[in-house]
């Protein structure tokens, strides 16, 4: 939304890849998500306990 960005097709995927409007702010937006989320797993596996053996 910050981009203003948008996507006229009422689904996503790769073959919608090209209705994208503002493209270069959609590529920020989710090489942003992707790395967060990168970062987010890393950091929360590392907090798990390890499993029980019974």
């Amino acid at each position: 939304m910050a981009f203003e960005c948008g996507l006229p097709a009422p689904h996503g995927g790769i073959f919608v890849i090209a209705l994208v409007q503002h493209w270069p702010g959609y590529l920020v937006a989710l090489l942003a998500g992707t790395v967060l989320t990168a970062v987010l797993v890393g950091l929360l596996k590392r907090f798990r306990p390890p499993p029980k053996v019974s």
